[in-house]
């Protein structure tokens, strides 16, 4: 904050906690409820299913700037990795995301990718892996 109560950079983390709460929210009437959903990576020896959280980019807005010192909107892309090791874990991670699909969209962000992707360690480990792209002014995500 600076003087006058004007914001001069909007929070990332903010952002990142408010995508991080509203998964959890959307799973937690689903059969996924235990799912740990974090911003922090998988660790080797992590809990399944786990579903990692990461914005990978948030520039400010170009299009919405009008001074050098204050940013109105920025722009952020999360990436958005589901992880599982059941047996059906093709079927699981899909069903995952797409309560997370539903989620994102209900937030005005746009899907950019959704792929499965090969399974790792010995094959015991299924992922799948989503972007999406919205604009934040702080309080509101909007379309972009």
């Amino acid at each position: 904050s600076g003087q006058g109560g004007v914001r001069y950079m909007i929070s990332r983390a903010v952002a990142e906690y408010t995508i991080v709460t509203r998964i959890q929210d959307a799973l937690s009437n689903s059969e996924y409820a235990d799912a740990i959903i974090s911003a922090s990576p998988p660790a080797d020896k992590a809990k399944f299913p786990y579903i990692y959280v990461q914005l990978t980019d948030s520039p400010e807005s170009s299009n919405t700037a009008d001074t050098v010192l204050v940013e109105h909107y920025i722009d952020l892309t999360f990436q958005v990795d589901v992880y599982t090791n059941n047996d059906n874990g093709d079927m699981d991670c899909s069903a995952m995301m797409d309560y997370i699909l539903a989620c994102m969209k209900r937030m005005n962000f746009r899907t950019d990718a959704n792929t499965p992707m090969p399974k790792q360690n010995n094959d015991s480990i299924y992922r799948r892996t989503a972007r999406f792209i919205g604009r934040w002014d702080g309080t509101t995500f909007y379309r972009r």
